[in-house]
């Protein structure tokens, strides 16, 4: 019989495959970057959000429709509408009021809304078209776009209002051609 020492029991080498464990961790990497698929980024919306120069802003008929453009990208809109939003399951039988300086028309739902806001632009439309009379042809188009820029529409909810009706009326004001289109605080809204 063979004898064995005591202490000195050999162990059996491990060797562990280095390279295929490479090999499948690079096709797993790769087959992750190939499948990676990013999410499209979400709508984006055109709006005037609400600054804390809004606060100590002058009210709304203190404002001079002729005040200077504060950029060179757009001029900075004159806030000649606002509408006020109310959610309309609260039992609201008009949950839209749109007041136009001392005027407040109360509106049914959206598609009262889009023809009030239609035929308002096109008021505002005619009217800027006459004063193009007296501009040189060439600088007309840039004149029409400064002056649609100009005409501002301010939405302000109260607090239950849910953002889905919120862009729904703004949808509603984009399509009717108005292009400044701002958010106010909640008018119920307390610190």
């Amino acid at each position: 019989m063979s004898r064995r020492k005591r202490g000195a029991a050999k162990m059996p080498d491990v060797a562990l495959p280095i390279i295929p464990m490479l090999d499948m961790a690079f096709q797993l990497l790769m087959f992750f970057i190939f499948n990676f698929n990013p999410s499209s980024v979400e709508g984006q919306m055109a709006v005037l959000l609400p600054t804390d120069k809004d606060a100590q802003a002058p009210k709304q008929d203190q404002i001079k429709v002729d005040q200077v453009p504060k950029s060179d990208d757009l001029p900075e809109p004159v806030i000649e509408l606002l509408i006020l939003v109310k959610p309309s399951d609260q039992g609201g039988e008009n949950p839209i009021t749109i007041e136009e300086n001392a005027i407040r028309t109360s509106l049914a739902d959206l598609g009262a809304l889009k023809k009030h806001l239609k035929a308002l632009f096109d008021r505002r439309k005619e009217a800027i078209e006459a004063e193009l009379a007296a501009v040189p042809a060439d600088k007309q188009d840039e004149v029409r776009k400064e002056k649609i820029a100009k005409i501002g529409i301010k939405v302000q909810p109260i607090s239950a209002v849910k953002w889905g009706e919120m862009v729904k009326v703004m949808d509603a004001c984009r399509a009717s051609g108005f292009t400044s289109v701002s958010f106010s605080k909640p008018s119920d809204y307390r610190l």
